[in-house]
């Protein structure tokens, strides 16, 4: 009797230790699973003179236009300023979540550190060269889930 509780102690302890290695397994996984990538050493600072807004429906603010303005890129927070002060300045707290090279392109894929309610935020710097030269392009894409607007903007940098 005493060996049949015994072996059943030791079953219950078996499967109590199982349960707590896979715990301290996934722990990490779960917890640290959200670190962002790291992309920029230091801050990149890219000016552009060309922003595209692109709306979908259509609106009167879509188009090209001639505006300048400079873009700070970093792992953790993208800046955008438009115009010749910072009157207009807009700073966005990031992480990089992709990073795609291939064919001497580069895709740094941000995502947002707070959610917005109701709209969905897509954040991408694009930097290609071609027979030496550079050409960058940072955009950004939101969707609003209530009325399903989509709007983009890209920025043409200046190297």
């Amino acid at each position: 009797m005493e060996i049949a509780d015994s072996e059943k102690r030791k079953g219950e302890k078996t499967k109590i230790m199982k349960k707590l290695l896979l715990i301290l397994l996934y722990l990490p996984m779960i917890g640290f699973g959200q670190d962002g990538k790291s992309f920029f050493y230091t801050a990149l600072e890219s000016k552009f003179q060309t922003m595209i807004i692109e709306s979908t429906p259509p609106s009167i603010i879509d188009g090209a236009t001639s505006i300048n303005g400079s873009i700070v890129l970093s792992d953790t927070l993208v800046t955008i300023i438009v115009g010749k002060n910072n009157a207009n300045k807009q700073e966005i707290k990031t992480y990089i979540y992709d990073i795609t090279e291939a064919y001497n392109t580069t895709k740094v894929s941000f995502k947002l550190k707070e959610k917005l309610t109701d709209i969905r935020t897509r954040l991408t710097y694009i930097n290609t060269e071609i027979n030496g030269e550079n050409s960058s392009v940072f955009a950004t894409e939101s969707i609003d889930e209530f009325s399903n607007q989509v709007t983009k903007v890209s920025y043409i940098l200046k190297q």
